[in-house]
């Protein structure tokens, strides 16, 4: 009877373990199942979040008042017969030029998504772009300064005009002034438009050298 004491206390001490491994084994299987749960709750609401729809409203107000002052100069300057356009992208107005290869070219959209012309001065008639201006902030973030010295690049290869306009308080309004008036005036008078009808000047030579032509088959 002496002997047969210690086997069951193993054998108790045993089922004793056994429990203790079953009870721990549900704990897992529980805890297991309690973070699926949550998990998927969590998925579901992310999708839920995806389909509704993102709400919006209208920038207020559209332009700062350091770009609503420029404004008034650039319109000033433009005189009559000018569009001028606000927050230009770059992409709308600039484009890889042809002749590269198609990655080249994707390279340079992207590069141009997030440039913006503060503002374009574009002729009325056609909307044919004649210069581009942007708001030069000296004291601005390295980023920002980085940004308009590449897009001064950009458009100087692509012969478009584009001027710095000086910060709130820097510089003399009415030579900027004069200095657009100037840049518009040039660029207009460069602008080769082949659909454009003969001027008063060029229908004399025309009309000179008809007859010119016209005496010669006579003699």
């Amino acid at each position: 009877m002496i002997d047969t004491l210690p086997a069951a206390l193993q054998a108790s001490g045993c089922h004793a373990t056994l429990e203790l491994s079953l009870e721990a084994l549900s704990l897992i299987i529980l805890f297991s199942a309690l973070l699926g749960l949550v998990l998927l709750l969590e998925l579901l609401a992310a999708v839920r979040r995806q389909e509704r729809p993102v709400a919006f409203a209208r920038r207020e107000p559209f332009l700062d008042a350091d770009r609503r002052r420029c404004l008034a100069i650039v319109r000033e300057a433009a005189g009559a017969g000018r569009l001028v356009m606000c927050q230009v992208p770059a992409a709308a107005v600039l484009q890889p030029a042809p002749g590269q290869s198609a990655r080249r070219r994707a390279r340079g959209a992207a590069q141009l998504q997030p440039l913006v012309l503060d503002f374009l001065v574009c002729a009325a008639a056609d909307a044919h772009p004649l210069c581009a201006l942007v708001i030069a902030e000296d004291r601005g973030s390295r980023a920002r300064r980085q940004s308009l010295a590449y897009l001064s690049e950009l458009c100087a290869a692509a012969g478009l005009p584009l001027i710095p306009l000086p910060a709130q308080g820097e510089g003399d309004p009415e030579a900027v002034r004069r200095h657009i008036a100037e840049v518009v005036d040039s660029a207009d008078m460069l602008t080769f438009r082949p659909d454009e009808p003969a001027r008063e000047d060029e229908e004399a030579v025309l009309e000179a050298l008809s007859a010119s032509l016209q005496d010669t088959a006579v003699k």
